[in-house]
């Protein structure tokens, strides 16, 4: 198994130290943070370095979307990827605050 390359964002391994992952609705939207152990080998998985290079994902809606960190970008915002399609469709925010609320108001 391959290891994560990139420094990610403190609020996010804050949250991982809490939590190791969370999944259910938010808003009338759904979430699902990966568990810490699960990170690289979805992402593998889903050959985001190959068909989206510079993203970390770390979470789904538990369907067809997948989030994660632009490590390509300052502040390592937070995208939303097609996962069929690897391609990324959406801004969600610098932080995960701003990513809750999105998804949260999303729906």
């Amino acid at each position: 198994m391959t290891r994560l390359d990139h420094q990610l964002p403190s609020d996010y391994v804050t949250l991982m130290q809490i939590t190791n992952g969370a999944e259910g609705p938010l808003g009338s939207s759904y979430l699902v943070i990966w568990p810490v152990e699960e990170v690289v080998p979805l992402n593998e998985a889903n050959a985001v370095a190959e068909f989206a290079p510079g993203l970390v994902l770390f979470a789904s809606d538990g369907g067809s979307k997948g989030y994660g960190f632009d490590t390509a970008a300052d502040g390592l915002p937070i995208v939303a990827v097609d996962l069929i399609l690897t391609d990324v469709v959406e801004q969600m925010g610098p932080g995960l605050l701003e990513f809750f609320e999105k998804i949260a108001a999303a729906g």
